[in-house]
């Protein structure tokens, strides 16, 4: 427990990923393997006090995604999402899993590794899940964080002003403004993001850098250089 309690043990990932068990669309066994495992992660992150970040496409099971994975809305039909969705939202409430609770909608879906679909399906797809864990009371305390992107937001950055577009648009923003910087640079980001929030209109909310750093960059000169620069934008980072 020494190690978590000294460092200081801020913030949690979870979600099963890489789990042999492929997850939701491997079967019930597959989605129970993850979920038990993300359970007892979440509980020994609140053991420490830490927020927990949730990953619903590990729990889905895109890390073992193939030619013939099913991805949610494939021909028009969400059918099968919202079982997820039902069944996942049900198996938090009964593990007492709200309390410290963020919900990223869905990882790096600019990329092909998590999503292998249109822009236009997974922009469905976060308006759809925003408005399903918001119409829950029981739900109100638990954040919600998108779009966790593998690229950083820019005004030329078309799939970025897609999202922040529809969002707006929507009135679906989320609690945490979020994306990764493998690489990048917070200076660079807190401009760049600043002019798609003004230029589409959409309000400021927390900024949370949920994956950063290159291998080669963690090591002690690379970690004092991120969490000086997450500092001083006060970004959150893991």
């Amino acid at each position: 427990d020494h190690f978590y309690q000294e460092m200081g043990f801020n913030y949690a990932r979870i979600g099963g990923a890489q789990l042999e068990q492929g997850g939701w669309i491997m079967g019930p066994d597959a989605y129970a393997a993850r979920f038990d495992n993300a359970r007892e992660n979440y509980q020994e992150a609140r053991r420490f006090g830490a927020p927990v970040i949730i990953l619903p496409h590990d729990i889905w099971g895109t890390d073992h995604a193939n030619s013939s994975t099913v991805w949610p809305g494939d021909n028009g039909d969400w059918t099968n999402y919202d079982e997820f969705l039902n069944r996942l939202i049900s198996d938090l409430k009964s593990n007492n899993m709200l309390d410290g609770l963020i919900w990223d909608i869905w990882n790096e879906p600019d990329g092909s590794g998590f999503w292998n679909r249109p822009q236009s399906q997974y922009l469905d797809l976060y308006v759809r899940t925003h408005q399903r864990l918001r119409r829950d009371a029981d739900l109100n305390n638990v954040l919600i964080s998108g779009p966790s992107s593998a690229g950083q937001p820019s005004v030329n950055n078309g799939w970025w002003t897609a999202w922040i577009q529809r969002v707006v648009a929507d009135n679906t923003i989320p609690d945490q403004y979020t994306w990764h910087d493998e690489p990048g640079d917070p200076a660079v980001d807190d401009n760049n993001f600043k002019a798609v929030l003004q230029q589409y209109n959409a309000p400021s909310r927390t900024v949370n850098i949920n994956e950063y750093a290159t291998f080669d960059q963690q090591i002690a000169a690379g970690a004092a250089w991120w969490i000086s620069r997450l500092e001083r934008y006060d970004f959150i980072g893991l």
